[in-house]
């Protein structure tokens, strides 16, 4: 087996194993709600920056080309336009429904970087949300699955459309709730195509970190607009 896709595994499973202290971290804190929340993102937060720490050390280790162009008027910032209303109309969707889900049936299932952002308990607190879910995630998602992971992928199987849908499957594991398997299949998919469009990882870090901003700033409105209407 090469030692890149070794690599791959080895940072994939080590992902799974920082949710695992944090949701024993979690247990461990009995009924403290508080407490179960701060662990929790406090383990999203390592996780993300993990992922970027070992998928650079990995890249610069095996060479790999991640692709850091700076965008062109054409095709790249047509498709980065392109790409970001897709992103939002995507998550958007998914967001406003489970919000709304959330409403009528509180068992729907929310992110710890997204109830952090609905329900910080300090403001200090919101503002590391924020950072959390829009520039640690954004980055942290697209260095390791359109950097480290599709290239990757790509050399081992010399078939990019493969290693598309491989990623789009991985994205999907880090996250792996049932109701976002559409919307995230969609929105993975789509960024690997632009990241091999355009000059590569400069455009699709734009898209997600542009994309989760919005998203973050959605998510208060409805949840300001919900409380407002009981």
């Amino acid at each position: 087996m090469p030692p890149s896709l070794i690599s791959l595994i080895i940072v994939f499973v080590a992902y799974f194993g920082i949710q695992f202290v944090g949701n024993a971290l979690k247990l461990a804190a009995g009924q403290d709600k508080a407490r179960m929340q701060t662990v929790s993102f406090g383990a999203s937060m390592f996780s993300h920056a993990f992922l970027i720490i070992a998928s650079l050390a990995l890249a610069l280790l095996f060479s790999l080309d991640f692709r850091v162009g700076l965008p062109s008027p054409l095709p790249d910032i047509v498709l980065l336009v392109l790409g970001l209303v897709i992103y939002l109309f995507v998550f958007l969707l998914d967001i406003y429904l489970r919000l709304v889900m959330r409403h009528r049936q509180p068992t729907t299932i929310l992110d710890v970087d997204e109830q952090y952002i609905i329900s910080p308990p300090s403001p200090t607190a919101w503002e590391l949300a924020l950072f959390n879910f829009v520039l640690l995630k954004g980055f942290a998602y697209e260095i390791f699955l359109r950097g480290f992971a599709l290239t990757t992928l790509t050399a081992l199987t010399d078939n990019p459309a493969l290693a598309i849908c491989i990623v789009a499957v991985i994205e999907f594991l880090l996250r792996p709730h049932g109701e976002r398997l559409v919307p995230t299949i969609i929105a993975s998919v789509m960024l690997s195509v632009i990241y091999y469009a355009t000059s590569g990882l400069i455009v699709t870090i734009i898209i997600r970190v542009v994309g989760n901003y919005f998203l973050s700033l959605y998510m208060v409105y409805l949840t300001f607009k919900g409380n407002g209407e009981k």
